[in-house]
């Protein structure tokens, strides 16, 4: 039996190897950048384009109730904290060292539920962790 991959897969292979080059770059220009720069500079100057940048993209989706304020707040001290430690660890370590240790979360975050929460993790989950 012969197997074709129709247009739509063929689409998602393509796209899901352009986003693991492009995340596996990352390591290396944040590496470089850190390597001139301090990282909080850094970290400021890259979250504030990325806000602007998303700020105008969807400028009429925004809610500013102050409930959603103070949850974005929230939740920002702790994505600051770990991209902080991150990029502070990426000083110290190789590109690829840090996107492994980076990466483990996809092992790790199911482990760490399956303790937390007392459940069992899916056949097809376990299967991904192996």
């Amino acid at each position: 039996m012969k197997y074709s991959i129709a247009k739509n897969e063929s689409a998602a292979i393509v796209g899901l190897l352009f986003a693991t080059v492009t995340w596996g770059m990352t390591f290396i220009l944040v590496k470089w950048t850190v390597a001139e720069m301090d990282v909080y500079n850094f970290m400021f100057i890259r979250f504030s384009l990325a806000f602007l940048c998303l700020a105008i993209a969807f400028r009429r989706h925004l809610r500013t109730s102050r409930a959603t304020i103070r949850a974005a707040f929230i939740l920002s001290i702790f994505l600051a904290g770990a991209y902080i430690t991150q990029t502070e660890g990426l000083r110290f370590t190789t590109a690829s060292n840090s996107a492994l240790i980076t990466g483990l979360y996809i092992v790790l975050v199911p482990l760490f539920s399956a303790v937390i929460f007392r459940t069992r993790p899916t056949m097809i989950t376990t299967i991904g962790m192996i």
